[in-house]
């Protein structure tokens, strides 16, 4: 007890005696948030909600990716289409 950090409540000997932090206080603890410094939702692992223009421009560029004819390999246009998609 005179090492533990958090007396008054559960913890675990890694955060010296205190319960696993969640530092943006969303409610998803640090160890499990893919976003541990913005607040988020738990039914997206602590990260804040994509934006729904997000979204659709997401899928409408995916209706305009195309692969070269019974090829594995894109075509031309459709890369561009993919680095758009990166730089959101």
């Amino acid at each position: 007890d005179e090492e533990d950090k958090c007396p008054e409540v559960k913890g675990f000997a890694k955060y010296g005696g205190c319960p696993i932090p969640d530092t943006d206080n969303d409610g998803v603890n640090d160890e499990q948030d893919k976003c541990p410094t913005v607040k988020g939702l738990k039914t997206n692992k602590g990260c804040p909600p994509v934006k729904k223009e997000i979204v659709q421009k997401v899928n409408n560029a995916a209706r305009r990716i195309h692969f070269n004819y019974k090829s594995v390999l894109l075509t031309e246009s459709s890369k561009k289409v993919l680095l758009d998609v990166v730089k959101l």
